[in-house]
Order: C-alpha cells, then sequence, then structure tokens
C-alpha cells in the first residue's frame, strides 16, 4: 500500500517486513505500529533497502510485551527525515547501515522518541555515516541502550553523533566515534555526544578526531587524505563530550573506561561542563598529540558545574593504536601500564563481540585487546 506517509504502512498485530526495496522521494518507507491505528505490533523489519525517503525510512513503535526487531536494513537518507523512527518500549535497532548521502540536509540517523511510554530501545551493532542532523537523537524520558555501533563522519548542531535532550537514563558503551563534529550552534557543543538534562553511563568507547566547530566555505570534514583540521574553526565545548542543563535536573553523567584520542574544541578538548552540568570521570584516557592539557573544562558561575575527575584512574598518554584500527597495540600505554576497570558497569563484551576481560582487567576504549 502507497500512502501519504508511507510505501509500506502496517498495523497488524505481528507482521513481517522482508527483503524489500524502497525508494521514493517525498515519502516515507515502512511505518510499523501505532502511528495510524491503536494496534501494538510484534514484528521485524529485516533485510530491506531503503534509498532517499523524504520522510521516515523505517518507523517502529511496539508495546511492552510485543517489541520490534529493526535488523540489517541498509538506509541511505533523504532531506528533512529520520533513518529510523524509533518510539516503542522495547524495541530493538540492530546491525543496520545508516547513511547520509546527497541531498539529505535534515536528515537524523535514529530518532529515539517517548510519545506514550518510555522508550527504551536497544540499538547495537549498525554503523551510522555522514549524516547532518546527527547519528542518534533521544529524546525526554528515553532510556536508551547504544551498544557496540561505529559512528563515522556525522554532524550536528550539538552532538555530532548522539544527542540526548532530558533522558531518563541512557547506557552507551563499546561504541566508535570517529570524525563526528558540533557546529558550535548558541555555545552548545559535544563533537561526539551532547548530553543535556540526561543521565548517562558512557563506558568503554573510543573517541577519535571529533570536534567543535564551523566549516571554512567549501571546507569539507573530514577530508579524506588530507588535514583533518584545515578546513575547522573550532568554537563552543566538549570536542568528545558535552554536558549541559537548562532545566532543574541534576542527573549526572558518568564517563568510564573512555579513550578520548584528538578530539577540539574551544574548550574541553575531551569534556566539557556548562550551565550546572554534572560530570564524573574516571578510568579515562584523554591525549592529543598536540602540546597543551585542556582536556577538560567546567564552567564557574551559576548554576554552578560539577565537573570530577579521578586523577589517580585517569591518565593522559598517547593511547597508541593498533596498525589499521583502533584497537590498542601490545606496546599501548593503555595495556602495559594505566588499565580500565572490571567493575560494573564495565561491559563483559566488547565492540566485536569478544569477551572482557581477557586479563585481570577491562581495558579502557571499544576493543578489548587479544
Amino acid at each position: 500500500m502507497i500512502c501519504d506517509w508511507g510505501a509500506f504502512v502496517v498495523d497488524s498485530s505481528a507482521v513481517d517486513s522482508l527483503d524489500n526495496t524502497v525508494s521514493y522521494e517525498g515519502t516515507g518507507g515502512i511505518l510499523y505500529g501505532q502511528f495510524f491505528s491503536a494496534v501494538w505490533p510484534s514484528g521485524r523489519v529485516v533485510h530491506n533497502s531503503i534509498d532517499h525517503c523524504g520522510r521516515t525510512a523505517i518507523g517502529c513503535r511496539g508495546g511492552l510485551d510485543s517489541p520490534m526487531d529493526v535488523r540489517d536494513n541498509t538506509i541511505t537518507g533523504g532531506a528533512d527525515s529520520w533513518g529510523i523512527q524509533c518510539e516503542g518500549e522495547q524495541d530493538s535497532i540492530e546491525g543496520n547501515t545508516i547513511r547520509g548521502v546527497g541531498p539529505c540536509a535534515g536528515f537524523i540517523g535514529i530518532w529515539v522518541a517517548c510519545p506514550v511510554t518510555c522508550g527504551s530501545p536497544t540499538i547495537k551493532g549498525n554503523t551510522i555515516v555522514g549524516c547532518p542532523a546527527g547519528g542518534i537523537v533521544c529524546g525526554t524520558g528515553t532510556s536508551p541502550t547504544i551498544d557496540g555501533n561505529t559512528f563515522d563522519g556525522n554532524s550536528a548542531p550539538d552532538g555530532g553523533a548522539i544527542c540526548l535532550g532530558g533522558v531518563t537514563s541512557a547506557v552507551i558503551k563499546n561504541n566508535l566515534f570517529i570524525h563526528n563534529r558540533a557546529t558550535g550552534w548558541n555555545d552548545l557543543g559535544g563533537g561526539a555526544i551532547y548530553a543535556e538534562d540526561s543521565e548517562a553511563r558512557i563506558v568503554n568507547n573510543t573517541f577519535v578526531e571529533n570536534c567543535v566547530g564551523t566549516l571554512s566555505e567549501n571546507g569539507q570534514f573530514p577530508a579524506e587524505g588530507e588535514d583533518i583540521w584545515a578546513d575547522v574553526t573550532l568554537a563552543a565545548y566538549g570536542g568528545a563530550v558535552h554536558v549541559t542543563r537548562f532545566g532543574s535536573s541534576t542527573r549526572q553523567v558518568t564517563l568510564i573506561n573512555n579513550i578520548l584520542y584528538d578530539n577540539k574544541a574551544a574548550s574541553g578538548t575531551a569534556v566539557a561542563c556548562t550551565a550546572g552540568g554534572v560530570a564524573a570521570v574516571s578510568y579515562c584516557d584523554a591525549y592529543h598529540p598536540e602540546s597543551g592539557d585542556d582536556y577538560y573544562f567546567y564552567e564557574t558561575g551559576d548554576p554552578p558545574c560539577l565537573l570530577t575527575v579521578d586523577v589517580d584512574t585517569c591518565c593522559c598518554a598517547d593511547p597508541l593504536f593498533a596498525s589499521g584500527g583502533y584497537g590498542l597495540s601490545s606496546s599501548s600505554p593503555l595495556y602495559t601500564t594505566h588499565h580500565g576497570t572490571s567493575d560494573p558497569p564495565a561491559p563483559s563484551y566488547d565492540i566485536a563481540g569478544q569477551q572482557r576481560p581477557t586479563g585481570g582487567y577491562t581495558e579502557m576504549g571499544a576493543y578489548e585487546n587479544q
């Protein structure tokens, strides 16, 4: 069925959408659930290819006892749209490839909302690349688990890869963030993650060359094979993570076992707290090759920020990644000297699904040295 909102609109109680190819300008793709009726479906959206939809490519709103399975789909973005729109209780979004290519200025990779019940999806093992309005955006009242994803070259006004706004409880673990950018609009930042009035545990992630800044005219970010910073004018806060608040929330962002390498912003190349934001950092490595130690920044004034960095467990060392990837080499100081913690909430596996720990401790970053 073709209609104003989608190439396929499915509202039955237990349905599948498998192996379809959808290429439509100005319409949506495959929409499930309560978008059009009071039915809460349990079904699968698996192995579909959706190209340049003008609205939502895949929309799902499964119930508590009937979650949706959105898996192994390939989506390329259209203008002012979402790759996957998730409004369900326990939906699973796994192994999808989402790319923002072509004329898709308003394209968001995954949008998580909470219109009826608390949206608590699991977003795992996806590859989200080049989305010009952000990789994942999570709204008020949601509680997502964001696990083992790769975010590459996404951008947004705030939170190039992930934007959390009023999130009740997020778990962000085992992810790789590379070359994501926030524009620093309105003094907001977070090259990879922006958290506003949100509770989040950010554990065992690797952040590489994310930034906050504007591009020069005709600039490209990243520029393949060129100086990655050549076209960027740095701005705002938190090259990797920016924590702030606008309301009265006292929610805290906790960072554990993360590697923050060569991220940049005008203030706080690794982590920044502003406007009363609260963050705690332990067992993390922050480093960039240039001189300087502006890794952590907190804003003074009213309301006061609280940024706690555990100097006994954190370090500022070159991680010495293994050749051709972002795992640790055998000579890495994070492998030989500075270690992560295996205490909860450290995960029991890494981004590749390998067991953690393999030694007496969990290593920092998304990859466990095997």
